[in-house]
């Protein structure tokens, strides 16, 4: 509701500092700015790669969830061009569709689904690379960060579920279909 401040916690593994952290170089308006410019960036890459052109490519890059998604700064862009270029490369090129497929790992629980419909499909080949990007990935994150990012991220992602099940976060404050249902008393 206006006029109700909203605590939000970060819960992006460290990893996700990697993206964020050459942001903090800029003044907030002119990271806002170069924010939203990638985040557009991301959406028309995924559109593209989907096979999305010309006014198709135009609608999907300028409708009202890509402006929702500017507005609030959501990464969900980057997940779906993540997606995206990953189903691009799945049939021919597992090693590259495992290195787009272990950057969904930076929101878990969309990585949780792909990696499942990865196992149903019996793409072992493509698990294999996003286990082995992975490894990489959080490797580089404890080399560059250590590893007290990743002990404040187990604690936060705990502090939340707390959180939700005790019911101390607002339901309207939560963008999912389980907050969804939760509001409406499910």
């Amino acid at each position: 509701p206006p006029g109700q401040a909203l605590e939000l916690l970060w819960l992006y593994p460290p990893p996700m500092l990697g993206f964020m952290l050459p942001l903090g170089l800029l003044e907030v308006s002119s990271a806002y700015l170069v924010w939203g410019v990638i985040l557009l960036g991301a959406i028309g890459v995924a559109a593209w790669k989907l096979g999305a052109r010309g006014l198709l490519l135009f609608a999907l890059v300028v409708n009202p969830t890509t402006m929702l998604v500017l507005a609030y700064g959501q990464t969900d862009a980057f997940f779906v061009m993540f997606f995206a270029l990953g189903m691009h490369a799945l049939p021919e090129r597992p090693r590259s569709a495992g290195l787009w497929f272990s950057l969904l790992l930076l929101k878990p629980q969309l990585a949780m689904v792909a990696l499942l419909f990865l196992a149903l499909g019996r793409h072992f080949r493509v698990l294999l690379w996003v286990g082995i990007f992975w490894l990489l990935i959080v490797g580089l994150s404890v080399a560059a960060l250590g590893t007290d990012p990743w002990i404040g991220f187990f604690y936060q992602a705990d502090e939340f579920v707390v959180r939700v099940r005790e019911g101390f976060l607002p339901w309207w404050g939560l963008i999912s279909f389980y907050a969804f249902y939760r509001s409406m008393g499910m």
